[in-house]
């Protein structure tokens, strides 16, 4: 018994004397030996005001800064480390000011100097096709991905800039105030986590606050998910230099617009059903100068927003997507659709086009019944030619030439 007693007492006393040890050389040298094993492995000098160990083990990184990513602080409270693997769990991670700029190319997202990943989904459920670069874009020798465990992963005033080059065109947009809370989240093997996030969207001097709001769960192993996402109030305007020739505003007489999106992702064994629901929050029109005659794609769109609305207080769309959740492939064609089925070109709207005349035979209250009935059948034909002349350029859009032009010269 005293045996067991003396091995018991030996085994606390090398517990604690290996405890301060670390506590030590975490406190004395944790900042060179973090700077030196960044650089070894990514290639890039850190800059790290401080790293230091705070009872009993939670570890603090104060104004981090390397390549594209930066921070003021974070806080990792370890509960497990195995060097047999080099597997990390942390009880809590905390990020605060984290900023990052990712580079979107083709098919391959980076963020330098830590990431440089093909884009796809099946790739990081079946742990394929990974890398760690360096800035140049090349796996430096020895490096090698920590597998992580965090239980609770909170990140506040985020920021991330964006550039998307992988059409030929270079858009670039920021993420800013990025709010997420995420429970069990692991990587680079993906397990099931669920998450929370809002972010604000700013693009061109234009912020839209709070325009992003994800929450929901994701089990990677089983690809099952359930996640709401939610746009509010998107600035139509934002993005119009990058839209294609008939979408953009000024050739649809469009002064301003908001949207909001909301979309239910929920998938069982892999089998990812998408159900959106678009809606129009405010639009206003660019008025004809005097003397000028009206857009006639403008007072074609307010037909077809007229046929989304009916008799709800705003127009909007619900449509359908069905994927697969490790090869999502989003066919945008079921927007055409119910666009199709929202808008219908036969007695319906010879209707609206007979009601609209009507009205204004009888506000005007000197044509006669015949001219009324001239009249609305050549109101039927124009109304009904423009919007099939509308849903056409909807449907098979005019192609951007310039960007078409930037891809061609990027592929040679």
């Amino acid at each position: 018994m005293r045996t067991i007693r003396n091995f018991i007492f030996a085994i606390i006393i090398i517990g604690i004397i290996g405890y301060a040890a670390g506590f030590a050389f975490v406190n004395i040298k944790g900042k060179e030996f973090l700077t030196k094993n960044i650089k070894k492995n990514c290639g890039v000098q850190p800059q790290i005001e401080s790293v230091s160990l705070e009872f009993p083990t939670t570890l603090t990184i104060e104004n981090f800064t390397c390549g594209d990513v930066s921070f003021k602080t974070a806080k990792a409270s370890i509960l497990f480390f195995n060097p047999v693997n080099s597997r990390l769990i942390l009880n809590s991670l905390f990020i605060d000011n984290l900023h990052l700029k990712a580079e979107r190319k083709k098919d391959q997202i980076i963020i330098a100097p830590f990431l440089a990943e093909k884009l796809s989904v099946h790739n990081m459920l079946t742990k394929s096709d990974r890398k760690e670069s360096s800035v140049s874009g090349k796996i430096p020798s020895g490096a090698k991905m920590t597998p992580i465990m965090i239980r609770k992963l909170s990140i506040k005033d985020a920021s991330s800039q964006i550039v998307d080059s992988s059409d030929g065109r270079v858009i670039t947009f920021t993420v800013k105030d990025v709010h997420m809370n995420a429970s069990s989240f692991s990587y680079p093997e993906l397990a099931k986590s669920h998450i929370q996030m809002k972010a604000s969207l700013e693009t061109k001097g234009k912020t839209m606050t709070d325009v992003l709001n994800v929450k929901g769960w994701v089990d990677y192993v089983n690809k099952d998910m359930k996640v709401e996402l939610h746009v509010n109030n998107f600035d139509y305007l934002a993005f119009s230099q990058y839209y294609p020739p008939f979408w953009k505003p000024d050739n649809l007489g469009i002064k301003e617009a908001y949207l909001s999106l909301k979309s239910d992702f929920v998938s069982a064994d892999n089998d990812l059903v998408i159900d959106n629901t678009l809606t129009l929050e405010k639009i206003d029109y660019i008025e004809a100068k005097e003397g000028e005659e009206e857009n006639p794609k403008s007072r074609t769109l307010q037909t077809i927003l007229a046929f989304l609305q009916g008799s709800e207080e705003k127009p909007f769309l619900r449509f359908r997507m069905k994927t697969k959740m490790d090869d999502p492939q989003l066919d945008f064609s079921v927007l055409q659709d119910s666009l199709k089925e929202a808008v219908p070109l036969g007695p319906a709207l010879v209707f609206e086009g007979l009601l609209e005349k009507v009205k204004k035979g009888i506000s005007g209250g000197t044509k006669g019944v015949k001219d009324i009935a001239n009249g609305t059948v050549e109101t039927i034909k124009e109304v009904g030619e423009e919007i099939v002349d509308t849903l056409k350029e909807i449907f098979v859009p005019e192609k951007d030439e310039d960007a078409e032009a930037a891809q061609n010269l990027e592929e040679e």
